[in-house]
């Protein structure tokens, strides 16, 4: 797979060049938008995982939230 992605990659990388260029076929740059959906394709698992990471991250901020919350309620009670 790893493999499989560099060489994509590296095609990729010399369609866009020619693209720069101004030297690229109709053909070519359906190829081009087909190795972007393959890329990304290859790296749907890496993105889905750090989405998760942050859902995770996300909820966790939310808690402290409402415990730093929760504190300072408890605090000002003390204080009457």
């Amino acid at each position: 797979m790893a493999n499989r992605k560099k060489q994509l990659i590296r095609h990729f990388h010399n369609l866009v060049d020619k693209q720069l260029d101004k030297k690229i076929s109709l053909k070519e740059k359906r190829e081009l938008e087909g190795i972007k959906q393959a890329l990304d394709k290859i790296d749907a698992p890496l993105y889905q995982a750090m989405v998760e990471r942050y859902k995770e991250f996300d909820e966790e901020v939310e808690k402290l939230k409402r415990l730093n919350k929760r504190v300072k309620e408890l605090i000002k009670a003390r204080q009457k």
